[in-house]
């Protein structure tokens, strides 16, 4: 079964990807998205009750980590390098990227 934060990960990720200030950003502007970024998963992972976590703010800022990985790994080399599927396994496996 598909953990609920694979899930969200990858849906905050396909977001972001498609957003205009993705679009234009620098891997070094991603860096900076950061903040913003564990703010949402903050907030998916407390508006979530199918998520009970055991160090919340811990997963929370592994699980920012992971997205900016992704992010940053799809500039680099190509914006459609990472398919929802793939992302999705990625953040389900738990493997680097």
């Amino acid at each position: 079964m598909m953990k609920p934060t694979s899930v969200h990960a990858t849906s905050l990720c396909l977001d972001i990807l498609a957003s205009d200030a993705y679009k234009i950003a620098s891997t070094q502007d991603i860096i900076g998205f950061y903040p913003e970024v564990l703010d949402m998963v903050r907030a998916r992972l407390e508006d979530s009750p199918y998520m009970p976590l055991s160090n919340p703010e811990q997963d929370a800022e592994e699980i920012s980590n992971r997205v900016i990985a992704v992010l940053q790994r799809c500039k680099a080399s190509s914006p459609y390098c990472m398919t929802p599927e793939r992302i999705l396994e990625w953040f389900e496996s738990g493997d680097r990227l």
